[in-house]
């Protein structure tokens, strides 16, 4: 009963063994733990080729219980594949199983088809957006009523889903809130730390006047938002304790010590202002043309995220095989922060292509895992773009760092592997 929702008991009896968990993915989470730790399966990527089930005669299970939870209570890699799968096989979350929704959403509270014609004053300056256009608006939260109007579209949803234990009230991707305009009489005056207009005293007050409301109904439910855009940085008060921030930021520049201690220190002013805190991340892969790969780094700082009480974290990283073992190590790390790196690569090496390639694929995501960690800090694309919340990968610049010698060198040792695999 005192485990996180996601941990579990497996209890080997004399004559059974029982997989135990707080909730049915706790129970699901030890059934995978005990594929891998006494099956010795691997499932390294999405898809049958990402398996690897090694032929066994016996099984041998130690008749002792082994309890484990999750360093992280959320945990989601967000994919370009259909991965459903492989998530569940590397008990990383999905669906019913998050605890926790935060993402862009405020546009189910106000849907122009139910305000535009009565409340055009929901909406900037005044112009309701046309139906189904839900990412170039914020609500206006100065607004007479748009508490209220919130507050009934929550009851409204926690009545028809009396399952739900949480509600995204995550601000929809766009930075045109209306009292960002300087002729709106709650204009802030002043810029935030990504250089916008700082609404985030005018939005979390909103936030907690909301959320203290449904809670009068629904005492148990949770909300989440997103530290994104205008209100990245915390307010002046206190979040409501029920309300969990996740924090955005591309945690790969913090490769450089100066955004690094940006970002302690933001995190340390959030701490003070919000009971729970997540980290929402972006470790894109198919946005790149080439291998894109830091593990060291992500283990830094996923052990940084323990240390400092993080909630969980969602990963944007929508992962392809030229990202190797990325993914995989992120979900383990994501389970356990302290476990051995480099052991964790070896293995993934070696499970994948076979113990004699496993020394050529090591070496090709280890030269560009000195690209992404080392000399890309050189880049004018890196140094331009280390402040803002992520990097701009659509700006493919940074290829002017890769040199005929690193395309030479990769191919050589692809063709190596391939030449070398085994089972």
């Amino acid at each position: 009963a005192d485990l996180d929702s996601q941990g579990f008991v497996i209890h080997p009896g004399d004559d059974e063994i029982s997989f135990v968990g707080p909730t049915v993915f706790g129970t699901r989470n030890g059934v995978y733990d005990f594929l891998e730790r006494y099956a010795d399966i691997r499932w390294l990527m999405p898809g049958p080729e990402g398996e690897d089930v090694p032929p066994k005669t016996e099984l041998l299970v130690y008749k002792e219980d082994v309890v484990e939870e999750p360093a992280f209570t959320h945990r989601v890699i967000s994919a370009a594949l259909d991965a459903d799968k492989w998530w569940k096989q590397n008990k990383i979350q999905l669906g019913a199983s998050r605890p926790i929704r935060f993402q862009e959403n405020l546009y189910t509270l106000f849907p122009p088809e139910k305000y535009a014609q009565t409340r055009p004053d929901f909406y900037p300056n005044g112009i309701p957006p046309a139906p189904g256009e839900n990412h170039t608006w914020q609500p206006c939260f100065t607004a007479e009523g748009s508490v209220e109007a919130a507050v009934e579209g929550l009851l409204a949803y926690f009545a028809a889903n009396p399952g739900a234990t949480s509600y995204s009230l995550g601000i929809n991707d766009t930075t045109n809130f209306c009292e960002a305009n300087p002729n709106h009489p709650h204009y802030p005056g002043k810029v935030n730390s990504v250089g916008l207009v700082d609404m985030s005293d005018i939005y979390y007050a909103w936030v907690n006047e909301v959320v203290e409301r449904v809670l009068e109904v629904y005492p148990d439910k949770w909300f989440g938002v997103l530290a994104y855009l205008n209100v990245m940085d915390p307010p002046s008060f206190p979040l409501h304790p029920r309300v969990v921030p996740f924090i955005t930021k591309e945690r790969l520049t913090w490769i450089d010590d100066e955004v690094k201690a940006d970002g302690h220190q933001q995190m340390e002013a959030w701490k003070e202002k919000a009971n729970l805190i997540g980290w929402y991340d972006y470790m894109y892969g198919t946005l790149y043309v080439i291998p894109r790969i830091f593990p060291h780094v992500m283990a830094e700082n996923m052990r940084y995220a323990a240390e400092n009480q993080v909630y969980g974290h969602y990963i944007e990283m929508y992962h392809n095989v030229g990202d190797g073992p990325k993914a995989w190590i992120a979900a383990k790390l994501m389970w356990d922060p302290y476990q051995d790196v480099d052991a964790l690569l070896q293995e993934w090496y070696e499970r994948a292509v076979g113990k004699e390639a496993a020394e050529d694929l090591a070496a090709l995501f280890a030269l560009w895992e000195e690209f992404w960690t080392v000399r890309i800090q050189e880049s004018p694309w890196f140094q331009g773009g280390k402040t803002r919340t992520y990097l701009p990968f659509s700006e493919q610049t940074y290829l002017h760092l890769v040199t005929e010698e690193d395309i030479a060198e990769s191919m050589r040792l692809a063709r190596s592997v391939v030449s070398k695999a085994g089972p």
